[in-house]
């Protein structure tokens, strides 16, 4: 694959996601619909962002049990997703109008939702852009800068603590990524964040 087809594929997946996204806010449409078109939307990226870089993305890659500096921040990692936790329980457990009148199936479509897209997010962002940036010699601040801002803008929420949520949880997963670069591992880790949203 050339180094620009790499960069090319990520604008065409990215615009088609964020401006779909856009468009769904616009228009009046159910619930049902609404989460059953973001679920193949991130089926089609992530299904997209694989087949267009099989040979990187399937290649086996052992988990190095060795690095200390992986395992310490793997360890920070969790430390602060149970944080998250504990604070998204007790809010939700303080306002008791929170989300009871989701039903079982809204709980499953979300579920469902935060799974696919936990790992679709990964591949378009750290394989489809990220990986191709990196490749092309551009300094690693800028990767990280670039990959950040578009991530941000990309969650369509443009509040300061969703922006420095998204940089802080991108520059983090990158270091992970440049210690252990396996995506789907990544995507576990993404939908482990993603919980205390869900629950």
């Amino acid at each position: 694959m050339k180094k620009n087809d790499g960069v090319l594929q990520f604008i065409i997946f990215y615009l088609f996601i964020t401006l779909t996204n856009l468009i769904i806010n616009f228009l009046n449409i159910s619930f049902y619909c609404e989460i059953t078109i973001q679920i193949c939307l991130n089926l089609c990226v992530g299904i997209g962002i694989i087949y267009f870089n099989r040979d990187f993305v399937l290649t086996k890659k052992k988990f190095p049990k060795q690095n200390k500096k992986l395992i310490l921040l793997l360890i920070l990692y969790f430390a602060f997703i149970l944080v998250k936790l504990f604070f998204s329980v007790k809010v939700k457990y303080i306002d008791k109008t929170f989300s009871l009148n989701f039903s079982h199936l809204d709980r499953f479509l979300y579920i469902i939702m935060f799974l696919v897209a936990g790992f679709s997010e990964e591949l378009l962002f750290k394989i489809g852009l990220f990986q191709n940036l990196y490749i092309r010699e551009l300094a690693l601040p800028w990767c990280v800068i670039i990959t950040s801002t578009l991530f941000f803008i990309a969650h369509l929420d443009l509040s300061i603590y969703s922006f420095i949520a998204c940089f802080i949880f991108q520059i983090y997963t990158l270091i992970i990524y440049k210690e252990y670069p396996n995506v789907f591992f990544l995507g576990i880790l993404h939908i482990l964040n993603n919980i205390p949203l869900y629950i």
